[in-house]
């Protein structure tokens, strides 16, 4: 199998990279969200469930705890875009397409292969990345009836006609698109048929595909599905700290933004802190210990750290009306130490060499 390990926006000469650990890098530096250091671009929690870059025209890049990568775009851009994701011209079946052109869509044992492989990219982290031949794809033969319906819940993505399908006024507005979502929750189940793991005394192992459809309802039809949880067993797991909520909005208040800052009209289900706690970064806090803010930079409450190319130290501290406040001083790196980038903080390091013999 394989999994995202982060998602990386190359922007307005700007890179940002984004985990499932809602970590968050700009140019090699962590920062802390919600972040509006570039302007025209906002990087916070998204409904409390993963980190999400937004942009003023509309584009939106969404990276959640499961590993699961969303890119959303304006209509505008509909056939003018390309890649893995496919082209957006809402024609779905032709989104398995290489690099150079070629329509592979009829190969499904190597199709998801074959287009991954011809958009690769480069990454002088890690040369040697491994190129697949063929799709990891399941044997569906041992699913029946029964285990498709009761434990994986597949045939809530194609079956109108169930008197409580909670999916069912989707599902005549996406048209085909639900297909793809169909074939993918077959495949999971199959997958965790084999491991064991399709029992009706456990969490459906579907459970991914079937937010993913919901998400999917919200954004492309507009139609809100608020109680296929419960339909269906699905628990939504938050970060720590945080409670599970059917109402959420897409930025949730935080130290920056106390109210909060939603783009869709439609608030939709997520994590989101108790009463009297806030979001600090990714986490809640007592809403009386909040942080600071310089120049769309958030710092939490008694931190410290180099900017200037370590020309100045800062520290986020109470000051004297009892908010926070940053201090800053002039520093200089103590030696021949260099200001460098170490694990996303500016810091002074030292450079060990041996002399020749």
């Amino acid at each position: 199998g394989s999994w995202t390990l982060y998602a990386e926006v190359k922007i307005k000469g700007h890179t940002i990279r984004m985990d499932r650990y809602l970590n968050v890098m700009v140019d090699n530096l962590s920062v802390s969200v919600p972040h509006r250091g570039i302007a025209g671009l906002d990087i916070h929690m998204y409904r409390g469930t993963g980190i999400r870059l937004r942009t003023s025209y509309g584009l939106a890049v969404t990276m959640d705890t499961k590993g699961r990568v969303t890119v959303r775009l304006p209509v505008i851009y509909s056939g003018h875009v390309e890649g893995v994701c496919g082209n957006y011209n809402h024609v779905y079946y032709d989104d398995y397409t290489t690099s150079d052109g070629s329509y592979v869509g009829d190969d499904k044992t190597a199709r998801a292969s074959l287009v991954g492989n011809s958009w690769k990219q480069p990454d002088p982290t890690d040369p040697g990345c491994f190129e697949p031949y063929e799709d990891e794809v399941p044997d569906t033969s041992s699913l029946t009836s029964t285990m498709m319906r009761t434990h994986a819940h597949c045939d809530l993505l194609f079956n109108t006609t169930m008197a409580d399908n909670p999916f069912s006024p989707c599902l005549a507005r996406l048209g085909n698109l639900s297909l793809h979502y169909l074939e993918a929750c077959v495949y999971s189940a199959a997958s965790a048929g084999h491991k064991g793991l399709l029992a009706q005394d456990r969490a459906p192992p579907t459970c991914g595909v079937l937010a993913a459809f919901a998400e999917e309802c919200r954004f492309t039809a507009g139609v809100p599905v608020m109680d296929w949880r419960w339909k269906t067993g699905c628990g939504l797991e938050c970060p720590a700290g945080l409670e599970a909520s059917a109402q959420v909005p897409a930025s949730p208040p935080s130290c920056v933004h106390p109210a909060s800052t939603g783009y869709e009209e439609l608030l939709g289900e997520g994590c989101t802190c108790p009463p009297g706690h806030t979001l600090d970064r990714t986490h809640c806090t007592p809403s009386t210990q909040c942080g600071c803010t310089l120049h769309g930079h958030y710092y939490p409450l008694d931190s410290e750290w180099l900017s200037h190319e370590c020309g100045t130290i800062n520290q986020c501290i109470y000051g004297d009306q009892g908010v926070p406040v940053v201090i800053t001083k002039l520093y200089q790196c103590p030696g021949h130490s260099e200001c460098k980038a170490d694990n996303g903080k500016l810091t002074c390091q030292f450079e060990c060499t041996c002399k020749n013999g």
